[in-house]
Parts: structure tokens; C-alpha cells; sequence
């Protein structure tokens, strides 16, 4: 080794060498799901972060404390199998080659810190990826196979950049897979030729597919979503549940530079975990509170898929990222973040001799959020079809998943305002149909909400039932054998003069030879979701309705 070389490793070494008393502080994990009957047995522990940018002014704290200091407290939270990220920054001596003030590349003496600190692979798709040109993009890949991390969502030309990395973690086969959905104003169109990123689209939904294939489990990280929103768009939740349907167990999400809800996803018959947007892992952004907190994402999984969710609240601290303090106030602003805005459950009935009957509430899942892409047989040909409701109240039924599949059904807009959507055998007729929860104004001008019910006849979709206005506003919609005799019932959450409003009572809605009549209304309260679910394990669908999110926010 020459001396040059020596004396550079001897510099890298100290630069990891943690500081007199930084001491790492205690890791509380916070549980967010169990699935029910899950006894803590052999699982794959997988941690992921959000951005890791290791530029400007988190270079600059490197400069005086050394390159280890931003990452030298976080090996504990990331001590599991598999440890994620996305890096935010190319690792490049190469100076920054696009204009504009926010080019983030740092120097690759940072990759020993990351090798140290646990991580095992990290995502290069995102829109920072390109600041030191194709070459710089090359470096980093480079950089960070030299310390034995994977490097995600990049390569030389479009194929090598989609293809899923596959990691043996646990004696499991895991396919990992990154991909970009935010656009640079310097993003060129002839980017699939050469280093460059995976981009998220139809080409993505395959190569997931095909991943699946080939592995025990399938890890998405995606670069999506706006900056600084807390919760996630309707194209968020559009692609995750195309993501889960194709074959991802877990999509990781990343960009907005905040915490956003982690949930779980049921898409395709499959159901994966979603986290919408795990913020800031390290950066410089220490002038808002909630871009200088974050969390660590544990996802346990197991043969039958996800077993456990746990979440450990970090803050970002003077270029340094490290567990927040148990019960601080920064913790439990994180922990309500990442759950998911829609309430635990405050309420709940089961069926019962021709009636609804409370129970005691449920507490273990809480609501799903109302669905906003699926596939459903609505034909009843054995080929399910895709389906989904879009920010403008517009719902599209399209042949398969892919946004050029041929569009099939579009409902009328802007007159109709579609706000939920759901999908079962309303009509006893042996055939999934599509309930909408729609607003339209009347006569009067006044917006006024309806139930209708959409099905394929006589080789068209067309509207089979057009409910009359509901007296209350219509706020959710459910379908599903609540009563367990083989037909689905219609379950409504109404309540208010506007979409959007508190609900004030449930119903349970049957159809009568031409029509969906009323069987049941709730005692009035205060509901903002409802859910149908098998709540406690008795293979009968309870419903479920609740009021607030399990902290404050």
C-alpha cells in the first residue's frame, strides 16, 4: 500500500471513530401492526430509512467532526437483515454539471460511514441522481458496490437500471427494486441510453412482476409524491396499489422530506406495506421541526407475508441523526405521522338475528384506508379489470393496471363527483358490480350525494341503480357479506351537507328485487371512516367505524 493511500484510510478511520461521550442513544421500537396470531417467530427484519443526503451543509459538519459524525449513532436502528435507504446524494468527486441551487453531491469519503452505519443496499432513482451528470451517477454506483452496498434504480441504459438486485438476507431470497417519479428541470428525454435512473411506469410494473417470480419477498423503493405534504397524493396511492397488486410486499417511499402514513395495502388479492414517505433520515433542514424528525421503518416478514410493524422516531440534530428520547415530544409527533389519518376503530357491530348488535371495539388494525385503485372480475370472465378513482372524482375501469390499457368505463365529469368507491355483489346476481359514492347537483344547483351502482349488461358498463339523493350526506361506502348468507350487502357511512364532512350514523343497505333498501341505521355519533372486516377472527365481517386518529396530531 503506498503511503498516500495509508494515510487516506488512516484519515477515513478516524472520520468513523465515534466522538468522546456520543454514545448511541437507546432504540425504542414502537409497535404499529401484529398480524393476529403472529407469536414473535422467525421473521425477515427488514429497517429503511428515507434521504440520506450527505451534501451542503451535512458535508460541511464533516468537515469539522469527520465523515463518520452524521451516521455514527445510527447502527443500532439499522442493526437488522436488511437495511434501505435512498440516497439523495451521488458520491462523486465530479463537481455538480446541472444548473440551479439545489445540487446535492458529496464526496465518496462518506461511503465507509454508510458501510458502518449498516446499510446493506440504497436507491440512486431519484431527482438528484443526474446533479453530477451520467459520470457521477457511474461514480456512486461504483462507490458503493466497493463497500458492498447495493446500489439500486441505476445502471448503464434503462434494463440495467429497472432490473430487480436480488440479496439473500434470513436464507431469503429478496428481490429489491428503485424507481424515480420526479422530474428535474435538466431531466432529458434520451436518458434510457447511457447511466441513468429507473423510471416509474408500465415497464416498472412488469419487472416487479417478474421479480416475484423469482423471490421469497419484493422491496420497492420509490422516489415520489410532493414536497412537504404530509399525506400522500391519489397518484401515491394509485401506484402503490399497482405495486402491492404486481407483486410488492413492501414499497418504501421517499422525496417529500416528511413523514407520511405507512399502511397496509390490499391490491390484486395480495396485501403489501406501504410507507407512503419515511422523510429525512439525514439532512440539513434543520429549520422545520417535522423535516428534522423522522422514524425507522421495521417490516417483519414472514411465508405468509407481513408479520410485524414497528417504528423507532430518530431527530436530526446539527448534522447528526440519532433515536429520538422515548416519550419526547418530537417521538410522538413522528409516531402520529406515520400512522394513518383515518381513526382506530371507536365502534363496532356484528350481524346478529337479522339485526346489528354492538360488540366491544376492536383495537389491533384499525380502519383501512377507503381504496382508490383495485382490480376487480367485473365481467365475471375470469379476468379481473382495473379500477380506479382519481382527485377529481373520476373513476375509470381500464382492461388491466397499465395506464394505456384500453379504457372501458369513465363516469360523466364534472357533473358527477365521485368521492368513494367499492366493489361486490350488490345485486344478489353472482357478479362483482361497482358502488359509487357520488356527488351532483340537483335542480337547484345544490350538491346533493347519491348512492349508484355500476355493472357490466349486455356487453357495456352501464349504470344498474341510480339511488334517490340521501337525506344525510354520503361520506364512505362498503360492500360485503356482513350477515354470511352467500350475498353482499351495501354498508354507508352518512353524515354532513358536504364531501368530506364528520359522519353521523351507518347503514346497512340490501337489495329488494329492483333496488338497494334500507335493513339497518346506526345510533348517531361521530364517525370519519367505516371498514368491513373479520375483526375477531370468527370468519364473519364486522363493521367498524371511527372517529380520530389514535394521536393527536
Amino acid at each position: 500500500m503506498s503511503v498516500r493511500r495509508l494515510l487516506i484510510a488512516l484519515a477515513l478511520l478516524a472520520g468513523l471513530a465515534p466522538r468522546p461521550g456520543s454514545a448511541a442513544p437507546a432504540v425504542a421500537w414502537q409497535p404499529l401492526y401484529t398480524r393476529q396470531g403472529w407469536d414473535g417467530g422467525p421473521a425477515l427484519d427488514i429497517r429503511a430509512v428515507g434521504d440520506v443526503m450527505l451534501g451542503r451543509g451535512v458535508a460541511k459538519a464533516a468537515q469539522q467532526q469527520g465523515y463518520g459524525y452524521a451516521l455514527a449513532l445510527a447502527r443500532p436502528l439499522l442493526a437488522g437483515d436488511l437495511a434501505l435507504g435512498n440516497l439523495e446524494s451521488p458520491l462523486t468527486e465530479r463537481a455538480a454539471v446541472r444548473s440551479g441551487p439545489y445540487r446535492l453531491p458529496a464526496t465518496p469519503a462518506f461511503a465507509p460511514a454508510l458501510r458502518a452505519a449498516g446499510f446493506h443496499a440504497l436507491s440512486l432513482a431519484n431527482n438528484h441522481a443526474l446533479d453530477a451528470g451520467p459520470a457521477g451517477l457511474r461514480d456512486a454506483a461504483q462507490t458503493l458496490e466497493a463497500q458492498g452496498i447495493a446500489p439500486l434504480g441505476a445502471g448503464n441504459g434503462a434494463q440495467a437500471a429497472s432490473t430487480a438486485r436480488m440479496l439473500t438476507a434470513a436464507g431469503q431470497r429478496v428481490a429489491l427494486l428503485a424507481y424515480n417519479q420526479v422530474r428535474d428541470p435538466a431531466d432529458q428525454p434520451d436518458e434510457a441510453e447511457g447511466w441513468g435512473r429507473a423510471w416509474l411506469d408500465d415497464n416498472a410494473i412488469a419487472h416487479v412482476r417478474a421479480a416475484a417470480r423469482r423471490a421469497d419477498h419484493v422491496v420497492v423503493l420509490v422516489h415520489w409524491g410532493e414536497e412537504y405534504q404530509h399525506a400522500p397524493s391519489p397518484a401515491q396511492r394509485d401506484w402503490a396499489a399497482r405495486l402491492v397488486a404486481a407483486g410488492a410486499d413492501v414499497v418504501l417511499g421517499a422525496h417529500p422530506h416528511v413523514l407520511q402514513p405507512v399502511e397496509l395495502l390490499d391490491a390484486g388479492g395480495r396485501r403489501g406495506v406501504v410507507a407512503f414517505s419515511l422523510g429525512n433520515f439525514i439532512f440539513d433542514q434543520d429549520g422545520r421541526a417535522d423535516t428534522s424528525r423522522s422514524a425507522v421503518l421495521r417490516v417483519r416478514l414472514d411465508a405468509r407475508g407481513v408479520a410485524a410493524l414497528e417504528a423507532a422516531p430518530v431527530a436530526i440534530r446539527r448534522g447528526q441523526v440519532a433515536a429520538a428520547p422515548a416519550g419526547s415530544a418530537s417521538a410522538a409527533e413522528a409516531l402520529a405521522e406515520l400512522r394513518p389519518a383515518e381513526a382506530r376503530a371507536t365502534a363496532a357491530w356484528r350481524w346478529e338475528k337479522g339485526t346489528a348488535t354492538p360488540i366491544s371495539t376492536p383495537t389491533d388494525e384499525g380502519l383501512r384506508p377507503a381504496p382508490t385503485a383495485f382490480s376487480a372480475d367485473l365481467r365475471g370472465d375470469g379476468h379481473p379489470l382495473w379500477v380506479t378513482l382519481d382527485s377529481r372524482g373520476i373513476v375509470q375501469v381500464r382492461a388491466n393496471a397499465s395506464r394505456t390499457s384500453k379504457l372501458l368505463w369513465q363516469n360523466e365529469s364534472p357533473a358527477w363527483q365521485v368521492r368513494r368507491i367499492a366493489s361486490g355483489d350488490a345485486d344478489g346476481d353472482g357478479r362483482a358490480d361497482l358502488l359509487l359514492a357520488l356527488w351532483k347537483p340537483d335542480a337547484q344547483g345544490v350538491l346533493r350525494s347519491h348512492p349508484f351502482l355500476v355493472g357490466y349488461r349486455g356487453g357495456a358498463f352501464r349504470v344498474i341503480w341510480g339511488g334517490s339523493p340521501t337525506p344525510m350526506g354520503l361520506q364512505d361506502v362498503r360492500v360485503g357479506d356482513i350477515d354470511g348468507d352467500g350475498d353482499d350487502e351495501v354498508v354507508l357511512l352518512e353524515g354532513g351537507e358536504r364531501p368530506g364532512d364528520l359522519g353521523q350514523r351507518i347503514s346497512v343497505l340490501r337489495w329488494d328485487h329492483w333496488m338497494l333498501g334500507v335493513a339497518w341505521r346506526s345510533p348517531s355519533g361521530h364517525y370519519r371512516a367505516i371498514d368491513l372486516r373479520d375483526a375477531d377472527s370468527d370468519g364473519a365481517l364486522e363493521i367498524l367505524a371511527g372517529a380520530s386518529p389514535p394521536l393527536a396530531r
